[in-house]
């Protein structure tokens, strides 16, 4: 039960209360004066101005006694539970009060009057109030004069809160570091800070002379009239730009927001200036292009190297091919090895180089499929016997035989760390051995570790130099690089190619004590139950013969020009050669041909422009293949590359591009497969109603030219794992739409890829390609 009486809304009147801040007030004049005129008015000896706190009343002026301030003793507790003048004529005869101290004793109260003080709100905040000792009763001129003071002290209060808060915000106004301003709707400044003064370095009267839209560059007056538009939405406008001019006649950048009071007719604006930021901005940006373009050059440079290094380099390898399958002496045979080897050698340092680059790209992944670990090492193994035996040195695996036939190896990347760490070995081994040793350290599910190493007993490492010897282009002295030559990055791109495969390169060596470089790979098991062991040997490979084929060559190196005839030629190919893109399509435009070969740098019109050319202009629909010395990946659009059939790099085997010419002749040639799709889907809508055949139309069409591109790609980087996951995909899409055709070609494209067989997957790829194709034109 509560000790005095309270209104429901006692909270919220507690906390208007406070906001007016006059609890713990110093005595004001203007109180005391009202208070005076009301005593003297109700002619009482005792008049006070009250402020009803939650157990206490407060007294901002008082006249006669101070009859005390505790809320259960005064007699005030029952006025601010009521809008109308409380009268209490003889407290002796009054329940509420005749038991109260002031009554009982002294000062003897008897008489009490009070006027509850009224927010506009409706909170009653305290009283004006009057006591007497003896009885009595008002008059009506008191009470209507008692009700005109208390709406005089009340708007007393406000002002006052109004005057503090004025005070406070000036203070924040002058004090805020950006520019706080008000504007009329003439478009004058009325107030503001002296912030603007500042960033502007002028005076508070020049701001105040002239309309605000002076200062505005000119530019940017159509900014300006966006804060000053009237807006009949109370509503904070943001992110306004425009400029301001200084007194020296530079610029400012100013961003603004404001607030439109429709009571006042004002702008309430605010601004920060961001010309600093819009510098930093612009410089950062600056410097962003100056890096993008540092990379491009750096791009350019590499695809510049790697296609005049490569380009000659292919002449080389080809010819000597050629030379060294005529009648040669025995000493002009082992000249034409010594060719080979430094070509291979030159070959090799290429493409580290390049491999430091994607690197550096993050344009290296691994691509693990079903693999058999012996196999891969077993070929490293044989390709490296010669070079060990010619040392007079043993070169040994040493294979686990625990480990499973089948794991998901990315036979690539394995191949290239096994390879650069057993050229190294052998390198550095004079007389002994080297071992490439594959042992199992634990199965755990369906993951096999598996430690690989690489064993010799060379040279060895001094500790010092053993961490420096995987920095780039680093190797463990300069005698180590006259006596052993080599670029000193096959180890560095060993360690990174160990890391992509979430490992660490581990070093163990001594001088004259051999060295051991070791780590360990988390293989998952294949879900197939064997790898053919064989499947990657070395065997005898037939050349297929053009028979008759017409090819067009464009390539503007007059010696791959030569050496890419020769190669035709004596395949038994017809082939006319141009130097540029320009030449190549005035003979298409009078002649036919069955295959064309472009390269794809070339003067006045490059390969991809050819392309384009023949494809949309000429309307040739014979294979085209790209070819380039170029081993950076060049970005090139989907529907650019859906305009070559293969792309192939320099310097190609004899075999590469005879065998690439023939089967893209023969996949344009074969038969098309397709299937009657309109016939189909009118059948199922008789069946199962046009609604769901709509429905698989058009998801057929949104989502099959994203597959068709996909398809593309993954063609051009022989990514089987892709084609074979795409072929599953729409399999089941072909089955949903009864297209039997395209559902066996699916399934044919599925099992070739699982196979690997490269030459019947990019044959059926190219013939799915087609069929998808045709579906989206047809539906």
């Amino acid at each position: 039960m509560e000790k005095y009486p309270v209104l429901q809304n006692e909270l919220a009147r507690l906390e208007k209360l406070y906001s007016y801040n006059i609890l713990e007030m110093e005595p004001e004049d203007q109180f005391d004066d009202l208070n005076r005129l009301t005593a003297s008015i109700l002619d009482v000896p005792i008049c006070l101005i009250t402020l009803m706190d939650a157990d206490w009343q407060v007294f901002i002026s008082n006249v006669g006694t101070d009859i005390g301030n505790h809320r259960e003793l005064a007699f005030c507790q029952y006025c601010v539970v009521q809008e109308n003048i409380l009268e209490i004529k003889d407290a002796t005869k009054d329940d509420r009060v005749s038991h109260n101290p002031l009554v009982a004793n002294e000062p003897n109260i008897r008489y009490y009057v009070g006027a509850p003080l009224i927010d506009d709100e409706g909170f009653i905040i305290g009283t004006v109030c009057g006591y007497d000792v003896k009885p009595r009763e008002m008059s009506e001129f008191q009470k209507t004069a008692l009700k005109q003071i208390t709406a005089t002290v009340m708007r007393l209060i406000h002002l006052r809160k109004v005057d503090l808060d004025q005070k406070k915000y000036k203070g924040i106004f002058n004090l805020s570091q950006d520019i706080l301003c008000i504007l009329s709707k003439d478009g004058y400044l009325k107030e503001f800070n002296p912030v603007i003064c500042k960033i502007l370095d002028t005076s508070r009267d020049a701001l105040l002379s002239k309309e605000f839209f002076n200062w505005v560059h000119p530019d940017d007056i159509s900014e300006y009239e966006k804060l000053i538009e009237y807006s009949d939405q109370q509503e904070i406008r943001a992110g306004l730009k425009f400029r301001l001019e200084k007194s020296d006649g530079n610029y400012v950048t100013i961003e603004w927001s404001c607030y439109y009071d429709m009571q006042l007719s004002l702008i309430v604006v605010s601004g920060h200036d961001i010309s600093d930021s819009l510098k930093r901005r612009s410089e950062l940006e600056d410097a962003v292009q100056n890096a993008n373009d540092a990379m491009e050059m750096k791009d350019q440079f590499l695809s510049d190297m790697s296609h005049e290094i490569r380009t000659p380099l292919a002449s080389i390898v080809g010819f000597n091919k050629l030379l060294s399958t005529s009648n040669l002496t025995q000493e002009q045979k082992s000249f034409a090895e010594t060719v080979d080897v430094a070509s291979e050698h030159l070959m090799n340092i290429v493409n580290e180089v390049l491999d430091v680059y994607k690197f550096e790209s993050h344009e290296v992944t691994l691509d693990p499929s079903p693999e058999n670990l012996h196999t891969i090492l077993d070929k490293i193994r044989k390709l490296y016997r010669l070079k060990a035996h010619a040392k007079g040195i043993d070169l040994i695996l040493d294979y686990d035989e625990r480990i499973p036939d089948s794991l998901n190896i990315d036979r690539t990347r394995l191949t290239q760390i096994i390879s650069n760490l057993t050229s190294n070995a052998i390198k550095f081994t004079n007389e002994g051995s080297v071992t490439i040793s594959a042992e199992i350290t634990s199965t755990i599910s369906n993951v096999a570790v598996v430690k690989l190493s690489v064993i010799d007993t060379g040279v060895g490492i001094e500790e010092s130099r053993q961490e420096a010897i995987f920095e780039r282009f680093t190797q463990e002295n300069d005698a180590t690089w006259r006596q052993y030559g080599g670029t000193g990055l096959g180890l560095s791109i060993a360690k990174l190619l160990v890391q992509l495969h979430r490992s660490k390169l581990q070093l163990t060596s001594a001088p004259d004590k051999g060295t051991t470089f070791s780590f360990e790979v988390p293989f998952t098991l294949s879900d197939l139950a064997s790898v053919n062991m064989e499947m990657n040997q070395l065997t005898p490979i037939e050349i297929p013969s053009l028979d008759g084929l017409r090819i067009l060559l464009a390539e503007d190196n007059k010696h791959l020009q030569i050496l890419c005839k020769r190669l035709i030629e004596r395949n038994k190919g017809e082939i006319h050669l141009t130097s540029n893109g320009e030449e190549a399509i005035s003979f298409l435009q009078k002649n036919a041909v069955d295959v064309v070969l472009l390269d794809m740098q070339m003067p006045l019109i490059n390969g991809m422009e050819a392309a384009k050319i023949i494809r949309n202009e000429l309307k040739l629909d014979c294979p085209i293949i790209g070819c380039s010395a170029n081993l950076i990946d060049v970005e090139y659009p989907a529907d650019e590359l859906a305009l070559l059939d293969e792309f192939i790099t320099k310097p190609y085997t004899e075999f590469r591009l005879i065998s690439e010419i023939l089967h893209q002749f023969e996949s344009k040639s074969s038969i098309k497969i397709t299937d009657d799709f309109k016939a189909i889907l009118n059948k199922q809508r008789k069946n199962e109603g046009d609604a769901l055949v709509d429905e698989f139309e058009r998801i057929f069409k949104q989502r099959i030219p994203k597959d068709i591109q996909d398809l593309i790609i993954a063609r051009k980087d022989r990514d089987f794992g892709v084609i074979k996951a795409k072929a599953h995909y729409l399999s089941t899409t072909l089955l949903t739409l009864k297209f039997e055709q395209g559902l066996s070609l699916s399934e044919k494209l599925d099992e070739s890829a699982l196979d690997q067989d490269e030459t019947s997957t990019l044959m059926i790829t190219d013939q799915f390609i087609d069929y998808l194709n045709s579906a989206l034109k047809e539906i």
